[in-house]
């Protein structure tokens, strides 16, 4: 029914993973064929993750179309099979995205590590460290980047133009010069170096080990 799936290609041939072979505790009652990927993401040690959900059936009346069963969780590949990392907390996404063809939800860190970001109902940034889960409070912002050190960078969204780096828990404060104007996206270069664009149209590039936070650290 049009239900995106992750596939893997191997030699020369692709190999579609369905939500059967999938081991993960599904609700009573799920329709497993109208199951699809919205956010698909590989981290540093080669596991792949997926955020899963109950897709509209676009066959159906426009009336019926919504599911009955609501899905969303998320699975990890280890090269073997498929299983179930649930979230900690409620949903990923609200409930008017399931039929968006993607949601930015996955930023990989260093090794194992994974980010997992919930816009809904509050912005959190979610820390899987290859064992479990942590939860921090985020801006409500897609142009997150993760550093070789696992911090977090992103654009300070209200006031005057600055970066949030987070590191563990607490989130730092880095200013931006005022002539910037407004950030509109942020970039992690292979040197670790970031780069800002904002309306000025000449990108901005900073280097983290250079760089001292002017602003009151917030846990």
């Amino acid at each position: 029914p049009g239900v995106p799936r992750p596939a893997r290609h191997k030699g020369n041939a692709w190999t579609e993973f369905h939500p059967r072979d999938m081991d993960v505790d599904w609700p009573t009652g799920v329709d497993l064929d109208l199951v699809g990927v919205v956010d698909l993401e590989i981290a540093s040690d080669g596991s792949v993750w997926a955020a899963l959900r109950h897709w509209p059936d676009l066959q159906a009346p426009s009336d019926k179309q919504d599911p009955s069963v609501a899905v969303d969780t998320l699975a990890r590949y280890d090269g073997a099979s498929w299983k179930e990392v649930p979230p900690p907390g409620g949903p990923l996404l609200p409930v008017e995205m399931v039929g968006n063809t993607r949601a930015d939800v996955f930023h990989p860190g260093h090794g194992s590590s994974m980010w997992v970001q919930r816009v809904y109902p509050d912005a959190e940034l979610m820390h899987w460290n290859g064992e479990g889960w942590s939860t921090v409070l985020a801006p409500r912002s897609s142009d997150l980047v993760i550093d070789r050190e696992d911090r977090v960078w992103s654009l300070k969204e209200q006031g005057d133009p600055a970066l949030l780096m987070l590191d563990g828990s607490t989130w730092s404060t880095y200013g931006l010069p005022a002539e910037l104007g407004e950030t509109r996206a942020l970039r992690l270069a292979p040197d670790d170096s970031l780069w800002v664009l904002s309306e000025s149209r000449e990108p901005y590039i900073l280097h983290p080990d250079e760089m001292e936070p002017d602003g009151g650290a917030q846990s």
